[in-house]
């Protein structure tokens, strides 16, 4: 197998080669005698082989985005396998939406993030100019090293089409296309008890209406979740962070996102009526109604919670 191009170029800019690697060039013209097979008429089918590149990625879009364990194609996701052409097997395309902040590498097969060929790898001052290695183009490399190299990030929302051609001798190339825009997503956030209450042992979200805080929908700053509750002694709970991402016209389902137990850092102050579990959730040691007041980002991660009693 050959290795696995470490760039990402906007097949839509003209190319042009450098030692053997494929770079943005300044004209309108495809360049140094690189020919895109992907700007030409292809026939035959395209189908995922038994062994082929996949994506390995956090993604907004997807619940099951994975960065895979190095089992091999049969257990990446098909969404995010590339699939081959049937009369031209050096060409392989994957069709993903992809949001701002995602990011994600390419790999092959069980190939593992220590061996190069099938890993995405990027440096700027040696396979990608610098007028694409920016926050300006729809994909760019991130900050930092990784396993098998630095990631891509997505800089602009968008279903992108992304390319492999295998056919030159050094290195493949891997060009994107930024087909259309991606569905809208939309992000919901609030925050409720769950636990063991009352001397029950099965674990429940209380229907009290002050047990859950209101939704708030795509928030920009910093949110307040105010929820209480009467406790009873050995009560044993913690607080949920449920978000639920619509897709476009279509709703998904509340998920836990985040957790907030009795040893949480984003606690201010402990209150006496409270003590630690042995799985580190609230028990709770005396009786009474309890207000805790909870912040939230923007991305819905916790910031701080305060608790006091409520007095009749």
């Amino acid at each position: 197998m050959k290795k696995l191009l470490a760039t990402l170029l906007a097949s839509s800019m003209a190319l042009t080669a450098i030692g053997g690697l494929v770079a943005c060039g300044g004209d309108d013209k495809p360049g140094g005698g690189y020919d895109d097979p992907f700007n030409k008429t292809i026939t035959g089918t395209w189908a995922a082989p038994e062994e082929t590149y996949w994506v390995a990625a956090t993604l907004k879009y997807y619940d099951n985005a994975t960065w895979g364990d190095d089992a091999g194609t049969a257990t990446i996701p098909e969404d995010f396998q590339f699939q081959q052409n049937s009369d031209n097997k050096d060409l392989y395309k994957v069709t993903l939406n992809l949001y701002k902040g995602d990011i994600f590498k390419i790999r092959y097969a069980d190939t593992s993030w220590d061996d190069m060929p099938g890993i995405s790898k990027l440096t700027a001052d040696e396979n990608l100019l610098k007028s694409l290695n920016t926050a300006t183009s729809p994909i760019s490399e991130e900050a930092g090293e990784g396993l098998g190299g630095k990631n891509f990030v997505v800089n602009q929302d968008g279903v992108y089409e992304l390319r492999i051609n295998t056919a030159p001798t050094d290195k493949s190339i891997v060009t994107y296309v930024r087909k259309s825009d991606a569905p809208v997503l939309s992000t919901s956030y609030y925050v409720g008890f769950y636990g063991a209450f009352g001397g029950e042992t099965a674990w429940v979200e209380p229907t009290a209406e002050t047990a859950k805080s209101t939704a708030v929908t795509d928030p920009t700053e910093d949110t307040t979740h105010e929820i209480s509750m009467a406790c009873e002694e050995g009560d044993e709970f913690g607080l949920r962070v449920m978000q639920k991402v619509t897709k476009g016209e279509v709703a998904g389902d509340w998920k836990q996102g985040g957790w907030v137990g009795a040893t949480s850092t984003a606690i201010e102050t402990d209150h006496e009526a409270f003590e630690a579990s042995s799985g580190g959730n609230f028990s709770c040691v005396t009786a009474g109604t309890y207000k805790f007041t909870v912040v939230l980002a923007a991305d819905g991660s916790v910031k701080t919670v305060k608790i006091a009693t409520v007095t009749a």
